[in-house]
């Protein structure tokens, strides 16, 4: 194996442990006070500057104009892929742990598997099917653990949904910015697709929120960490990771992204792992599995 493909390899293993101590962070800053759109605002307002910086350096790596419909398509993959997806994910953060919210996010290779299907207008393979039920039935072993009480079922269930529609969102931002991504490189793509999300969030958050001034500064502090180390850092590593090795393998590295998000919610929030969470675990991490092998083998 190729020094370019051991760097690929370690930039996926470091998204997605990046990726997994998002939902971690998002607890605990909702144990301050603050409600999911202050969250994603902070995070973005943190991520912004170095967003900015990716993109004037991959300007400068890469000097040649970008057309009107290339920022238009930056614009709209932006508000899809960090902005809305992000958005319902907090929102389900409130409500579901944070174990079954990476594990429902986690269903995106399956997901994607069936979009390009469509896009491609190619039927649905039985093992993409084998995939799809897989996943799904993980996810049923954790959902029914999280909604034990009758009280909070209805909160879990919109909680659960809310993070597979976002979990639907960021699928269609990844299968429809493949081809902008090998034109542009991950820098600039990175940098300018995820400048409009951070731009989207914060006037989304200036609009719905006044009193910035008196905001917890635990949950200040929560969120830069969150900006660095699970948005700026694991997003760019992701796109290297799928420059270097391709999107299959690049999905295949995060397969330990949820289980590390259920240790560290034992560890840091105090939660318990059960039998349903994971056997739930294995089974999702099985149609990942089944998802991104298929993919390489078309």
């Amino acid at each position: 194996m190729g020094r370019g493909r051991w760097l690929g390899l370690a930039c996926g293993l470091g998204a997605a442990l990046g990726f997994s101590w998002k939902a971690i962070l998002a607890k605990l800053a909702y144990r301050t006070g603050v409600d999911a759109t202050t969250v994603l605002g902070l995070r973005m307002a943190f991520a912004l500057p170095a967003y900015l910086g990716m993109a004037f350096v991959g300007m400068r790596q890469r000097p040649s104009v970008l057309a009107l419909r290339d920022w238009l398509h930056l614009a709209v993959l932006g508000v899809l892929g960090y902005y809305l997806s992000s958005y319902l994910d907090f929102i389900g953060l409130t409500r579901i742990s944070a174990g079954l919210e990476r594990l429902i996010l986690f269903l995106y290779p399956s997901i994607v598997l069936v979009m390009a299907a469509l896009r491609d207008r190619r039927p649905i393979r039985r093992h993409e099917l084998s995939a799809l039920a897989l996943g799904y039935t993980g996810i049923a072993c954790v959902f029914m653990s999280d909604v034990g009480e009758a009280p909070i079922a209805a909160g879990a269930r919109l909680g659960a949904l809310s993070v597979f529609a976002g979990s639907l969102v960021y699928s269609g931002y990844l299968v429809f910015s493949e081809t902008l991504l090998a034109r542009l490189g991950s820098l600039l793509f990175t940098g300018l697709a995820l400048s409009f999300s951070c731009v989207f969030s914060l006037l989304h958050f200036a609009l719905t929120n006044r009193d910035v001034v008196h905001l917890p500064g635990r949950a200040v502090q929560l969120c830069a960490a969150m900006a660095l180390f699970s948005t700026v850092l694991p997003t760019w590593l992701l796109s290297e990771a799928i420059r270097r090795i391709g999107s299959s393998t690049a999905a295949q590295c995060g397969m330990i992204g949820p289980v590390m998000t259920v240790g560290l919610e034992v560890v840091l929030l105090g939660e318990t792992a059960g039998w349903p969470e994971l056997v739930g675990t294995a089974l999702v991490l099985v149609s990942v599995a089944l998802a991104t092998r298929a993919k390489r083998h078309q």
